[in-house]
């Protein structure tokens, strides 16, 4: 059985919250009800089908009031609402999130070493992008094919730098991705 945070359900869309209430029996009954109070804040409206799904698994529950029920799962987190609940959850997905850029911020200052070479590559694509593109401009004058060759040359060549320097960040970001999957 599985038991949803609130994090979890609020996440979901319409579709994946109605699925909790018509197989409720692969999920706890607080996470039930949790969906149930997402979809009322939602306003959507449950169809017949799944009003007696929801009906039926109550009364599984010994819960003769569903309604009652669905204040009373709030109620036992410690909540006047599920709004109030909603609310809350929100706030702290929102630090959460503040707090994880952070950490990125940290990743990014971890490897100064190759942030420098990954800059440097950047720099140096783009330096020899204009460089050759002028060089090539300039070699128009004398030979057409020369001049092309070597405009087409440095474009190609600073964009393969370029990429370079961002394949570093790549790198640095799968670290920081990988390193936050491992903590959770």
């Amino acid at each position: 059985m599985q038991n949803l945070t609130l994090g979890e359900i609020i996440s979901r869309d319409i579709p994946a919250l109605t699925a909790i209430i018509e197989y409720n029996h692969d999920f706890s009954i607080g996470t039930v009800f949790m969906a149930y109070n997402e979809l009322n804040r939602r306003n959507y409206v449950l169809s017949e089908k799944l009003l007696k799904k929801l009906k039926e698994c109550a009364s599984e529950h010994g819960i003769d009031d569903i309604y009652r029920y669905a204040i009373d799962v709030v109620k036992e987190k410690g909540f006047s609402s599920y709004i109030e609940y909603y609310n809350t959850a929100v706030s702290q997905k929102s630090k959460n999130k503040q707090e994880n850029a952070g950490s990125n911020q940290e990743s990014n200052n971890k490897y100064p070493a190759l942030n420098a070479v990954s800059g440097l590559y950047k720099v140096l694509g783009i330096i020899i992008a204009i460089i050759g593109t002028i060089g090539g401009a300039m070699s128009f004058m004398g030979s057409t094919t020369i001049g092309m060759s070597i405009v087409i040359a440095s474009i190609v060549i600073g964009l393969l730098l370029y990429a370079s320097g961002e394949l570093f960040k790549v790198f640095i970001d799968i670290e920081y991705n990988t390193r936050q999957w491992k903590n959770k």
